[in-house]
């Protein structure tokens, strides 16, 4: 019916980036990308969907290796907000950027920033609407700033939990542990879908 379903859970955001990073580093090695992950505090816990997250982020640390030239860099940072009430992950790279029209053509479903270098990189243009879509879902705001030549910083920011979700989804389990330390977690291997 086309209705997805959350599983609201407390989740540990600073594993689920550090994991993000250990499984994008070898596609960021094998593009000659640095990719670096940090994180304020090693317990940066919020009640979300974890494996909606995690995807989230995939994609978008995906994006970033996949349109930054050789050589360049694409960091993963996530805190607190400010008013302690939630978190903030950024996702920035220094890449080939966008121009402000750009931006609303690549966040269009289906749209294409066309310009020499996405033509030589391909894809379907459902990368970032998606993205945007599922973080709202998780009652989340998606916020991109770019330039041409200097690079993308695409910003998360959830609340500590979603008014979106129903209470009781609590007392379920999540399908994997999201809350530990990835340093103390033994090492998990990416798998292809």
């Amino acid at each position: 019916n086309g209705t997805t379903i959350l599983e609201i859970s407390e989740v540990n955001i600073s594993f689920i980036g550090k994991s993000v990073g250990r499984m994008m580093s070898v596609e960021a090695e094998n593009a000659d990308i640095s990719l670096s992950v940090k994180t304020e505090i090693d317990h940066l816990v919020i009640d979300t969907d974890g494996n909606k997250l995690r995807e989230i982020l995939i994609g978008l640390v995906s994006n970033a290796i996949k349109f930054t030239p050789k050589g360049g860099q694409v960091n993963i940072r996530m805190a607190r907000k400010n008013d302690d009430t939630g978190a903030v992950i950024s996702i920035a790279d220094t890449g080939i950027g966008m121009r402000p029209e750009d931006i609303l053509t690549a966040s269009a479903p289906f749209g294409h920033v066309d310009n020499v270098y996405s033509k030589a990189q391909g894809g379907i243009g459902v990368g970032l609407p998606f993205n945007r879509k599922l973080t709202e879902l998780l009652d989340g705001a998606f916020e991109i700033i770019s330039a041409p030549d200097k690079g993308t910083m695409v910003t998360l920011i959830f609340p500590d939990r979603p008014s979106t979700a129903p209470a009781n989804d609590l007392d379920e389990a999540p399908d994997e542990d999201l809350t530990n330390d990835p340093d103390e977690a033994p090492a998990q291997q990416a798998t292809a879908r």
